[in-house]
């Protein structure tokens, strides 16, 4: 879509394993980091693409005692 409507483009693929670090604040410092990097050329739009989202967190499930998060 973005070529078609002339607009300078670059993507970040991401997979859901990717962001699933083992320690706190990891996976918000990749987050930031990346977002930083796409700041730093303002005339470009930058997508960030998450496949594989469910990954990071467990299943609902009705008979969960407890949440893990």
């Amino acid at each position: 879509i973005a070529i078609y409507a002339g607009i300078t483009m670059t993507t970040v693929p991401l997979a859901g394993g990717e962001l699933n670090r083992p320690y706190v604040g990891e996976t918000e410092k990749l987050l930031i980091d990346i977002m930083y990097r796409s700041n730093t050329i303002p005339y470009l739009i930058c997508a960030m693409t998450i496949d594989e989202i469910d990954g990071l967190v467990p299943k609902r499930d009705n008979h969960a005692q407890q949440s893990k998060v």
